[in-house]
């Protein structure tokens, strides 16, 4: 699992880079808003935590990846 969110995470730091040659002190940011948390339930049957809830909040100061689906 961790080695997923590393992944995602290495994926991910190229689409963050640069700002198209501006100095940081000319751009402007929308200000931080926290968002609510939010939980789960572990649907891998291979996880360590399969069946119970997981949250972000359960992963502060680790890289995850989290991936959406839905399946009919």
């Amino acid at each position: 699992m961790r080695l997923v969110g590393l992944l995602l995470a290495a994926a991910a730091i190229p689409a963050c880079g640069g700002n198209g040659g501006e100095s940081a002190s000319n751009t402007e940011h929308a200000p931080l808003v926290q968002v609510p948390d939010f939980h789960l339930v572990d649907r891998n049957s291979i996880s360590a935590t399969y069946k119970k809830k997981i949250s972000p909040r359960g992963y502060l100061e680790m890289v995850p990846g989290f991936y959406f689906t839905h399946a009919n």
